[in-house]
């Protein structure tokens, strides 16, 4: 299950006006690419910080009367360039992406460079041969021990760059890395690499060993990068700016690099001629109600750059006598096709709705263009054209679906959080409205709030309204009647539910609305565990031994927030409760609701909120310690630390959607749920006011 840490791949936006020399937080260097790979002087460029010359026998020796190198110096290279037979372990790549070998010697065991008369150096402490990076198909690694995310080890990655749960890799583990992508997080560009034979990527900073060599790119986007100054052409072959200074207008320096996404020939009218293009890869953002392209959008010669890294574009998608016959002006029939994408109506859709918001974007804009090129009377096919290609592939960038849960009675908070998402995509925040979208009520109830904006756009803390959304909308649930053990039964069947009264009734029962019920012990309660892992697989199918303990719960006391599923075990029904470190069982004939709105403590406490919230659209409350007290951390299973934090008397804390928490026979203001985080306070210590 992935967590909810969320970090976006490197995209076009981010790469796409890198300069000649691009740092990263790893200190990885990309560099300008020279022009020929194979040069009549041949160099070598250290890539680390201190590199050791060598004879042919593996001994230290002296080059140049230096004994080592230093990290971006160049050497001569005596060895040869030829064609890759994929053979050996290290290579290059030419201008156009091809690879090449450049020939290194083998000394007991491993590879080196000659650089002079017996004068050799390690292939892993070189970066480039003649200007090109140095690849490596795989590369033998140690994992880091030092500054561990947790005593087991790194953490693991996926290849959208998610942390995968319950998995690390060991302090000073050896891996073997065959690839490498580009990473974003917040201001720095990192580099995951993939563990062979797996879809397991770690931190470039996690490693021990230096990794000095390029891998192959695993993005699946090609880079190019300029071997001149360039400018950037439409689609219809011409310049994109028309402005007196366009012909000296320069969108792109040399040595810049760029992502792109087709290679195809336009037809120039000012050459008039068909010219070999890149289409920039650009994406759209969304302007009020319309869409813009990005500042890149468009297209570059290809003779204007030089292969860099990623996928190798080699046959253009036309031919030069197509580009040509299609500058003529495009029929209705000639349009036939993109009026076929534009009637799809894709945009009502589940896998437009529920996809991120950049892919939401990038579609929406390349359907605005496609409607505008549809009704031009004077696009021609080869606009056409590019809008249906650019139309398709916005499309199939869209990956919106519903969220897969096997159960709707087995929500847990990493499910809890995947709905939420796909939810906020199918609301996006904009000019006129926030939106607000949480599951609550120990992930009963999906709720959506609206927000009012201000008129210069900026949030406003109004709420407008607050409704519940139907959690059916945005999962499919896989498994509604799961197969069970005989004598077995749990509240997550459809079935059993409708044929058994008193697990219908137990069931009923842990239906309840936190905020103004508890679930109670009825008497001295004792204490059930599962000898099997609480997993679904185990408590839906019957996996489920369970043994009394010394614990109890005592008459009165909360059993818990996130209580349920029901199970018959041994003609016996039980109620199984969650908690962030454990899962228990207790009788479900011991339960009780508590409905603690009638208390006369809690109509004190609510009208001390309603108070502090007269004529207060913003919703935030200060609390005031009135004499010196403690706050307690709650956790999303309504559990109170065990630690307190001091809050001394006239100290205040801002509080908003302030609510009343009855735990354990004692009275908090929270915010929200109490199956929220936060911070809560003891209600008898503390006074509310209008936060201003």
């Amino acid at each position: 299950m992935k967590l909810n840490k969320k970090m976006v791949m490197i995209s076009a936006a981010a790469l796409m006006m890198v300069a000649p020399a691009l740092t990263t937080s790893q200190n990885l260097t990309i560099t300008v690419q020279a022009a020929d790979v194979e040069t009549e002087s041949n160099q070598l460029q250290i890539n680390i910080t201190k590199s050791y010359v060598y004879n042919n026998k593996g001994t230290r020796t002296t080059y140049k009367g230096q004994s080592t190198l230093k990290y971006g110096s160049h050497v001569d290279y005596l060895g040869k360039i030829s064609d890759y037979k994929g053979k050996n372990k290290y290579y290059i790549k030419d201008n156009k992406g091809y690879k090449k070998f450049a020939s290194y010697k083998n000394i007991k065991g491993k590879a080196y460079f000659q650089i002079g008369k017996n004068a050799y150096v390690r292939v892993v402490n070189v970066g480039q041969v003649n200007g090109h990076p140095l690849y490596a198909k795989y590369m033998n690694v140690t994992v880091s021990p030092k500054n561990l995310p947790q005593k087991r080890g790194q953490y693991v990655y996926d290849s959208d760059n998610n942390i995968i749960k319950g998995v690390y890799f060991k302090p000073n583990q050896k891996l073997t890395i065959d690839g490498q992508k580009y990473v974003i997080n917040g201001n720095h560009v990192n580099i995951i690499y993939r563990v062979k034979g797996t879809n397991h990527y770690v931190y470039r900073k996690d490693l021990k060993t230096r990794v000095n060599q390029r891998l192959e790119d695993l993005s699946g986007v090609t880079h190019i990068r300029f071997n001149s100054d360039t400018k950037i052409y439409t689609g219809n072959g011409e310049l994109k700016t028309k402005t007196p200074n366009t012909s000296t207008r320069i969108d792109f320096n040399k040595g810049q690099s760029a992502e792109v996404d087709r290679l195809l020939y336009l037809w120039v009218p000012s050459e008039n001629k068909a010219e070999l293009f890149y289409r920039l890869k650009s994406s759209y953002i969304q302007t009020g109600s319309t869409y813009s392209s990005s500042d890149n959008a468009g297209f570059v010669k290809a003779s204007d750059v030089d292969y860099d890294y990623g996928p190798q574009m080699v046959d253009p998608e036309n031919t030069v006598s197509e580009a040509e016959a299609d500058k003529a002006v495009a029929t209705s029939a000639d349009k036939s096709e993109l009026q076929s994408l534009i009637d799809e109506k894709v945009e009502d859709s589940n896998l437009y709705k529920f996809s991120s918001l950049i892919s939401q974007w990038n579609y929406a804009g390349a359907l605005q263009n496609a409607k505008e090129v549809n009704d031009s009377k004077t696009a021609t096919i080869n606009v056409v054209k590019q809008a249906v290609w650019e139309l398709k592939h916005a499309k199939s960038q869209l990956s919106g679906e519903k969220i897969k849960i096997n159960n709707l009675g087995w929500i847990d908070n990493s499910t809890a959080n995947e709905i939420v998402h796909i939810v906020g995509n199918s609301y996006p925040q904009s000019q006129k409205a926030r939106y607000a979208i949480s599951m609550v009520n120990h992930n009963t109830v999906l709720q959506l709030k609206q927000y009012a904006v201000n008129s210069n756009g900026s949030n406003s803390n109004h709420l407008i309204s607050t409704k519940e959304l139907d959690i059916k909308d945005y999962v499919t649930v896989t498994d509604p009647n799961p197969t069970e053990k005989a004598g077995y039964q749990s509240s997550l069947s459809e079935k059993n539910l409708a044929s058994n009264a008193t697990l219908k009734k137990y069931a009923d029962l842990i239906d309840y609305n936190e905020l103004t019920t508890n679930l109670v012990a009825k008497t001295d309660t004792p204490i059930y565990t599962n000898s099997y892992k609480n997993n679904y697989a185990n408590v839906s199918k019957g996996n489920v031994k369970l043994t009394r303990t010394n614990q109890i719960i005592k008459k009165g006391n909360n059993i818990g927030y996130n209580v349920g599923p029901i199970v018959k075990v041994d003609g016996q029904y039980y109620a199984m409760v969650r908690g962030k470190q454990r899962y228990f069982y207790v009788r479900a004939d011991a339960i009780s609701r508590e409905n603690f709105t009638k208390d006369a403590q809690y109509k004190t406490y609510s009208k001390m909120i309603a108070e502090a919230m007269k004529d207060n659209y913003r919703g935030n409350i200060k609390v005031t310690a009135k004499q010196n007290t403690v706050t307690y951390e709650r956790n999303g299973y309504g559990e109170l630390s065990t630690k307190t934090r001091p809050f001394k008397k006239g100290q205040s804390y801002n509080l908003t959607d302030a609510h009343v928490m009855k735990l354990n026979g004692e009275w908090y203001f929270i915010m929200g749920y109490p199956t929220y985080s936060g911070t809560t306070y003891l209600a008898n210590t503390v006074e509310l006011s209008r936060q201003d």
